[in-house]
């Protein structure tokens, strides 16, 4: 896993705040470059389905092999 990737996940997990270099998360949403690629629910963590960046997909892959049971979305 990227090492951005990872350190977003980690501070989303436990719903902190963290800006990379591509990535960020506010601690309920976690965004690549602007775009929203992850957020959590009420009813559970949902990951979009994929984007046109290869930067993007792989942080998507990165979400969708740390959160197996999330919804797969095509917007978040």
């Amino acid at each position: 896993m990227r090492k951005n990737i990872a350190k977003v996940i980690n501070a989303f997990t436990i719903g902190e705040s963290c800006n990379e270099k591509t990535c960020s998360t506010d601690g309920k949403i976690i965004y690549s470059y602007n775009l929203p690629i992850a957020k959590k629910t009420h009813y559970g963590m949902l990951i979009r389905d994929r984007w046109t960046t290869k930067t993007t997909n792989s942080q998507i892959a990165a979400l969708k092999l740390k959160f197996p049971d999330a919804k797969i979305v095509t917007e978040i």
